[in-house]
């Protein structure tokens, strides 16, 4: 009677570890080669180009049980002219997924219609740190099969005042390396 109980209950103990769901395994992966470029556009205003590329992306990242769970662009610019103390002191701007050219936004893709907004800090003259979640952008590029032609980070269309402007906001000389940094999950 006892060794039937003991091998029922190792029997249930087994049965409850197979039960149970795989491990998930959390990781970090950082891009710094990245080129961040200003492209004209009209009356003063810029787009700042952001390219980057996904080529050494981790295995267990493309694993079809693997999430993106976030992923951030992060730099710097340089603010030239700080807002009066009257205005917000925030300039708004919109990250699009970039066509081919590098200086328009990629046609016919339902993201660019909807983009998503930034905010940069124009209190005060000097260096001001951005940091942008591009987890949806990074996803469609790793996971669609969208062509990852880089970002276009543009002054916010519904604005007046634009921050990416000459004389506003431009690239430091000496800045902080531009980084992405994607976290992921592997559910395997």
């Amino acid at each position: 009677m006892k060794k039937r109980f003991a091998l029922d209950l190792f029997s249930a103990i087994c049965a409850f570890i197979l039960l149970l769901p795989g491990r998930s395994e959390a990781g970090k992966f950082v891009i710094n080669r990245i080129n961040v470029a200003i492209r004209p556009l009209t009356r003063g205003e810029f787009a700042l180009h952001v390219q980057f590329a996904l080529q050494d992306l981790p295995a267990e990242m493309l694993l079809p049980n693997s999430t993106i769970d976030y992923a951030e662009l992060k730099f710097d610019v340089q603010v030239l002219s700080a807002r009066p103390p009257l205005e917000v002191g925030w300039g708004r701007f919109e990250i699009l997924a970039a066509d081919t050219d590098g200086k328009t936004p990629l046609p016919g893709l339902p993201y660019n219609d909807r983009a998503a907004t930034g905010r940069l800090r124009l209190k005060q003259v000097g260096s001001e740190d951005i940091k942008i979640d591009i987890t949806e952008l990074v996803e469609q590029w790793v996971r669609a099969g969208l062509p990852n032609n880089g970002l276009l980070l543009v002054s916010s269309r519904r604005a007046v005042n634009k921050v990416f402007r000459a004389g506003i906001v431009s690239l430091p000389q000496n800045f902080t390396l531009p980084s992405v940094t994607i976290f992921y999950t592997n559910n395997d």
